[in-house]
């Protein structure tokens, strides 16, 4: 039998009924599993001729299998997709299985359906491509949702690309992941050019220490942190806050991921940096204003204690207390300003100790009466029965009732009267200083204690054409760093003006006894003591003439130079017991001069006075440093620079 014979011969043989009855119920189940599916799978020839479809297509794309077997499956692809059906059965002729293939289709009610295709080639048994199977699912919720991310996604990216503050992610070590527009503007470049690159190096070498710990203290519990810090850019390199966010962390909150978001301050760091200079420069003009009108009221304060010990003609005592008012009146303005000065740079010390504020009270009517008796007015003050006690500054306090009745003596019409009461609660002691005078509109009690606020025109009245505005301001301000208040009343122009300074009272533990320097109390002339050799040292002529007339009338021993190296010359020769020493000397100043007198063996003994209108508390520690004894500023206590050298050994 021939080999053609043979397998006709097997062809022809019988399949067994078991084997037949076997096939179909493959079929069967193989069938029904199609047919539960809920993905559309059909089946179609080589030609795209449907053969098969199962229930899921229906319901996916509304034909019946009666409508659609024996049509061709192109009638399923939308117009903008033709074509795509002949690409993929070429890739099936081929042998290729296509795996979740994405493209639309159109359902018979006319919508565009998105599905996800996987189709394969169908094989006979001579394993020849004969047709192709095809499982579709619907993914338009997926495509919907994927649309809708990617249109949130194009704003948020336009938001962050428009806005003109720098955004950066980046991952802990450096790394950039994203970068904005405005970021990488600055870096003259693109925003693709930075991705990859690291943020450190834009970052000033001095600042990465500093900036690294401050982005190590970014945890889950406070995931923000705000920071000032340079950037070097194309331009140079610009000041930068950032508002840095922490993104990702991990399982030890140890940040891993941070985001960015910066704006450029430069113009406002140099802004902050000129009005650092500004006012650094008024402070040191305010210094040396103070310095310079102290030099001429020296020898005028001088001056005039000589006319009161040399000449008892009485034809010239209006004029020497005329001189002594405006003195008083201009040194007054002169520590007004200067206090000023030291209070905005908190260079201001308060010496504290238990006041009894019927002292204060005295004290200020003393110092104002001049100026009182001047306008001819009077004041009226009852004092309190009992002590009234605050903790506090005498003199800071004595200076800030005299400024009101100053000011209440200069804004009042000739005869008018000032009224002072002193009361006391369980909380505070409350001060009131009332006038008769012009008084001022209600809308200008805050305004009165603005820093060189000037008077209304009608208060100019009184002659004085507003002052310098600062004496209600100063007033303020030391009332409040003794924890009180101060506050201004006038039932309006011409009615008179009320100031209230409410003062706390002690707390248990400030009930501390003055120290002997807070004693007001001074004889009137102390005690002239022995002679002693003084040597003065300034270069202002007449103020060294003035003190060393007035020392020789009060029976010392007086030798003048005006330089530095002429006072350690005459230190030489005529070791003199005391030296007046100015600071603001030419060439060599004051300080210079104290240590080289310090430095030599007859200097050792000799006591050393600073003479000086550089009064400040850094001018007196220098002082002290450079040797001094005694810091006296200009014009000087006559009486305390007396008893100073009186008790020199």
């Amino acid at each position: 039998m021939t080999d053609k014979e043979q397998m006709s011969s097997v062809d022809a043989m019988p399949v067994p009924a078991a084997d037949i009855d076997a096939s179909d119920d493959v079929a069967r189940r193989l069938a029904a599993i199609v047919e539960s599916s809920s993905d559309a799978i059909i089946s179609k020839s080589l030609d795209g001729i449907v053969q098969s479809w199962n229930t899921g297509a229906e319901r996916l794309l509304g034909y019946t299998a009666e409508e659609m077997i024996g049509q061709s499956i192109t009638r399923l692809e939308p117009a903008h997709r033709r074509n795509e059906m002949a690409r993929i059965l070429e890739r099936l002729r081929a042998g290729e299985r296509i795996e979740h293939f994405e493209t639309e289709r159109v359902a018979k009610d006319g919508r565009i359906i998105d599905v996800s295709l996987t189709v394969s080639p169908i094989r006979d048994a001579a394993n020849r491509i004969i047709g192709a199977s095809k499982v579709a699912r619907d993914i338009s919720a997926r495509k919907q949702t994927e649309a809708a991310l990617l249109a949130s996604e194009r704003h948020l990216r336009a938001l962050v690309e428009t806005q003109v503050e720098m955004v950066c992610r980046f991952l802990v070590d450096g790394t950039i992941l994203f970068v904005n527009g405005a970021y990488a503007r600055a870096q003259g470049t693109t925003a693709e050019a930075l991705v990859g690159r690291n943020f450190w190096q834009f970052v000033p070498e001095a600042e990465r220490a500093s900036l690294r710990r401050a982005l190590q203290s970014v945890t889950p519990e406070a995931p923000v942190l705000k920071i000032e810090n340079r950037l070097d850019t194309e331009d140079g390199t610009i000041w930068t806050l950032w508002a840095n966010r922490g993104l990702e962390f991990d399982e030890s909150g140890r940040m891993l991921e941070a985001q960015s978001t910066g704006i450029d301050i430069t113009e406002r760091k140099q802004m902050e940096e000129q009005l650092r200079v500004m006012d650094e420069r008024k402070n040191q003009f305010l210094a040396t204003l103070g310095h310079e009108l102290r030099n001429p009221l020296a020898p005028l304060r001088t001056g005039l204690d000589l006319l009161e010990r040399l000449n008892d003609d009485p034809g010239i005592d209006d004029i020497r207390a005329m001189m002594d008012r405006q003195v008083r009146h201009l040194t007054r303005l002169v520590d007004d300003v200067i206090d000023i000065s030291r209070i905005n740079r908190g260079r201001i010390e308060l010496r504290l100790s238990r006041l009894d504020c019927n002292d204060v009270i005295d004290a200020a009517i003393e110092l104002s009466m001049p100026l009182v008796r001047e306008h001819d007015h009077t004041v009226v003050y009852q004092r309190s029965d009992v002590p009234v006690w605050v903790h506090g500054d005498f003199d800071r306090l004595t200076q800030v009732i005299s400024n009101l009745l100053n000011n209440a003596a200069k804004y009042s019409p000739p005869g008018g009267t000032i009224s002072v009461v002193l009361e006391s609660t369980p909380q505070e002691s409350i001060i009131t200083v009332a006038d008769t005078g012009l008084g001022f509109a209600s809308g200008l009690a805050n305004s009165l204690f603005d820093m060189f606020a000037r008077a209304p025109k009608y208060r100019q009245s009184a002659g004085d054409g507003g002052g310098l505005g600062v004496g209600l301001p100063l007033a303020r301000q030391l009332v409040e760093l003794h924890g009180g208040t101060i506050t201004a009343h006038s039932e309006g122009p011409g009615k008179g003006s009320v100031f209230k300074v409410r003062l706390p009272l002690p707390r248990p533990g400030e009930d501390v006894a003055p120290t002997d320097d807070q004693v007001r109390a001074r004889a009137d002339a102390p005690a002239l003591g022995e002679s002693r050799r003084i040597l003065i040292v300034d270069d202002n002529i007449d103020a060294a003439n003035a003190i060393a007339a007035l020392l020789a009338q009060s029976g010392h021993a007086v030798e003048t130079v005006h330089d530095g190296q002429s006072a350690i010359d005459a230190v030489e020769l005529s070791a003199p017991d005391v030296v007046l020493l100015d600071i603001g000397l030419p060439g060599m100043d004051g300080y210079d001069v104290a240590r080289l007198i310090r430095a030599r063996p007859i200097g050792r003994d000799i006591r050393l006075f600073a003479l000086t209108g550089w009064g400040q508390a850094h001018d007196k520690r220098l002082a002290a440093e450079a040797g001094f004894d005694a810091h006296f500023t200009k014009p000087a206590d006559t009486a305390a620079l007396l008893e100073a050298i009186a008790a020199a050994p």
